[in-house]
């Protein structure tokens, strides 16, 4: 029955924002943190949807609650999971960027291994950047 409560919280602060999103702001984290470690995996599930979308819901694509708000509970949820993956894809686009630097300009390269290069380059730059983003207030 915890679900439906906060589905309602964020029709609310989504839908008419001020001056709700303000006052719920106030106390989201602690009920969301502690709601989150009392719910089953189905609705944790479905509780880390929800605070994927509060990340842009507010005005101008910004974070409903607020940046720091979005911090504490993406920290509570997931941890150092997302930032051991941030660190993961930062040093593999890294080494890709030089690999695909030195393999673009040798004579002996194969040009379909330089297009997937290229391809893989863009994907993981595509996850850094969206990690970058969700630690850009830190």
């Amino acid at each position: 029955m915890k679900l439906p409560g906060f589905y309602l919280l964020d029709a609310i602060a989504k839908n008419v924002y001020d001056p709700y999103a303000a006052v719920f702001s106030r106390v989201v984290v602690s009920l969301f943190v502690d709601t989150y470690f009392q719910v089953d995996s189905s609705t944790r599930g479905k509780m880390e949807e929800m605070l994927l979308t509060w990340r842009t819901a507010g005005p101008s694509h910004t974070e409903i609650f607020g940046s720091d708000n979005q911090t504490q509970l993406q920290t509570a949820v997931w941890g150092d999971q997302v930032r051991n993956t941030y660190t993961f894809f930062a040093k593999i686009s890294i080494f890709l960027s030089r690999w695909h630097r030195k393999a673009r300009f040798s004579p002996n390269c194969n040009l379909p291994w330089d297009r997937w290069s290229a391809q893989c380059k863009r994907i993981l730059m595509t996850e850094h950047l969206k990690l970058t983003s969700l630690y850009s207030t830190r």
